[in-house]
């Protein structure tokens, strides 16, 4: 990761899409050589969290509009997305004033 003094012009990001990766980190512009899928299989762990987020995203997609309306509102006002907020009630926590900082 290479921090940048600011984000470049539009022409250079597009120039070098797929060559490097340009992206804010903590409101800092970065970049960094652009992702790879991993040429080794992967571990054991990450396989079995493919079937959570399988459920997750199947589940999300025939959420009930009044749900899906909740988790709008418990992401509004944040960087979070509905999705996002979805992923961290199915993993039993979520942001919020009340039950302290995230775990």
């Amino acid at each position: 990761m290479t921090r940048l003094s600011g984000v470049p012009p539009r022409g250079i990001v597009l120039g070098l899409k797929g060559i490097v990766d340009f992206y804010s980190w903590k409101g800092i512009p970065v970049a960094r050589r652009w992702p790879r899928k991993p040429s080794q299989p992967r571990s054991a762990a990450v396989q079995a969290q493919y079937a959570d987020f399988r459920a997750i995203t199947q589940g999300y997609k025939t959420m009930d509009v009044s749900v899906v309306d909740a988790l709008w509102g418990m992401s509004n006002g944040t960087l979070l997305t509905t999705k996002d907020q979805a992923v961290q009630l199915y993993y039993g926590y979520s942001i919020s004033e009340s039950n302290g900082p995230f775990p």
